[in-house]
């Protein structure tokens, strides 16, 4: 094992030496899949009583420091992920996902004092469809995604996982065709030929094409009845809305049914993706 700085690099190192490949050095455990079938998943174990003073600790704060998101950090670092990374150190597949979770819903939650500002603002002393607030929840929109981008390099760098999305899965359930040896590296790699890949994925097109379809019928039909609600009297703005809900609940187990049968139609190939 690899020394780590913190708890949640112990126990993710723990978790590689029995999730990775016997290649890797661990001990193989795939849950669902091969010898393993009868294991449902596999995940490290956390300090119970760290997790309540940590939570107490947080009960009394409304704004997290950078120095509160690393407590989070050490002690849970990434969310579990049941595949095999493949990379040199354990510590390094620490990608800090809870932190950085965190810290998003924080940055989220104060950006939104703005828009629910002049959200009210906007409906005590103007109409419905309000350009201004249209314009302003764009440019507001548009800030926060900068915002968050800049916010989000600076946590990276400062907890040392720039670039951690790069590195490479392995699956188990990953079917190949053939091996190869890398000549600088020598490592065995394990080749699927892309044009079958790419002709596999192509089946796709026509389920997406179909869900688009009906999802756009479905907010053009939407919009326009809410268009006819201003236009009704009184009288009719109640039957308006009640076929607003029908249509709504239509397209919800519509789109649910199209999205079943493309994930049905696609699994077989997706494991060779």
């Amino acid at each position: 094992m690899v020394k780590s700085d913190t708890p949640a690099e112990a126990l993710r190192s723990a978790y590689h030496l029995v999730t990775w490949t016997h290649e890797q050095g661990g001990a193989g455990i795939t849950p669902g899949h091969g010898d393993w079938k009868r294991v449902t998943s596999s995940f490290p174990p956390q300090d119970a009583l760290a997790n309540r003073q940590l939570l107490k600790y947080f009960a009394g704060k409304t704004v997290l420091k950078d120095t509160d998101l690393d407590r989070i950090r050490a002690l849970f670092g990434e969310k579990v992920n049941p595949r095999n990374v493949q990379v040199t150190k354990p510590q390094i597949a620490n990608t800090s996902q809870v932190a950085f979770y965190y810290a998003f819903i924080q940055c989220y939650s104060i950006f939104l004092i703005a828009p629910t500002a002049c959200g009210i603002l906007t409906w005590l002393f103007s109409g419905p469809y309000s350009p201004s607030f249209a314009v302003f929840t764009c440019l507001w929109g548009i800030l926060f995604v900068e915002y968050w981008k800049r916010e989000e390099i600076d946590l990276s760098i400062r907890w040392d996982v720039r670039g951690v999305g790069e590195l490479k899965v392995n699956r188990p359930q990953y079917v190949w065709e053939r091996e190869e040896t890398d000549p600088v590296t020598g490592e065995v790699k394990r080749i699927f030929p892309t044009h079958k890949r790419v002709l596999r994925q192509l089946w796709f097109l026509p389920f997406a094409a179909l869900a688009s379809l009906a999802l756009g019928t479905v907010l053009l039909v939407t919009f326009a009845l809410e268009v006819g609600c201003l236009w009704e009297t009184s009288g009719r703005t109640l039957g308006m809305l009640q076929v607003q809900v029908l249509v709504k609940e239509s397209a919800d187990t519509c789109m649910n049914s199209i999205c079943s049968t493309c994930l049905l139609s696609c699994s077989p190939w997706h494991c060779l993706m």
